[in-house]
């Protein structure tokens, strides 16, 4: 067997370990991780967790009195927290992933 193959064998192997350890490090990140999403100017807002549950829903006491706009800024403030979160999810992953295939190569 080619002795630079065996060394390269190796180096991808370490790397392979470091970026699960780097995987699962991310994976207690994220579960601390919050989101706010807000609709209405803030009348609602809602909170989001790095495993997308939501955490927490805020609403002005001024919107209780209107069922149909209550809804609606509920439903967007939902979307707006999830798309927060989604971004900050791909950015950590970009970072981990990114920083553990430099030492790989």
């Amino acid at each position: 067997m080619d002795e630079n193959f065996g060394k390269n064998l190796q180096k991808l192997l370490g790397g392979a370990g470091q970026m699960r350890e780097n995987l699962e490090g991310m994976q207690k990140e994220l579960a601390q991780l919050r989101v706010t999403g807000s609709a209405g100017g803030g009348v609602v807002s809602v909170v989001v967790n790095g495993e997308r549950r939501v955490v927490k829903v805020t609403i002005d006491d001024d919107a209780m009195g209107d069922r149909d706009m209550l809804q609606d800024f509920i439903a967007a403030a939902m979307t707006d927290a999830l798309k927060k979160v989604e971004t900050a999810i791909n950015e950590k992953m970009q970072a981990s992933l990114s920083g553990s295939l430099r030492g790989m190569f």
